[in-house]
């Protein structure tokens, strides 16, 4: 039987993430959450009529969205917003201690919503993407 040293020996350090877009590395990040990467869709879906009878569709859309938590004095949010045009393409890469995440265009369709309170000012970049790739980190 496991015992619970066997879940509580590793350690995450989120530190040891490296996120860059257009080849710039954030090091202004709001609180929470650096990254999210969402799946736009099932890769796989169940199709069964009205007898039991059922067939596995396969998909193949990579498609996702990709939010960026930054706080607003960040470099690559400045650098987006100097020129901001949402047809542009931006090629972003992540290595988390487990995850390699590459997207070769994502498309930042509007800005974040603005806004300035009691704490520093955050900005979530919600980049789109037709294909996004998210594989081990090579041992």
């Amino acid at each position: 039987m496991a015992s619970i040293n066997n879940f509580t020996d590793s350690h995450w350090d989120a530190a040891d993430t490296v996120v860059t877009v257009d080849s710039v590395q954030p090091m202004l990040y709001a609180t929470g959450d650096i990254f999210t990467l969402t799946f736009t869709n099932d890769l796989v879906t169940i199709s069964m009529d009205i007898f039991g009878h059922g067939i596995t569709i396969i998909h193949h859309d990579g498609s996702a969205t990709f939010q960026l938590n930054l706080i607003a004095m960040e470099e690559v949010y400045l650098n987006i917003l100097k020129d901001y045009k949402p047809e542009d393409v931006h090629v972003i890469d992540v290595m988390t201690p487990v995850e390699h995440i590459h997207i070769d265009s994502a498309y930042l369709p509007k800005l974040p919503p603005i806004g300035v309170g009691s704490d520093a000012p955050t900005r979530q970049l919600e980049f789109n993407t037709p294909y996004a790739l998210a594989e081990p980190v090579a041992a």
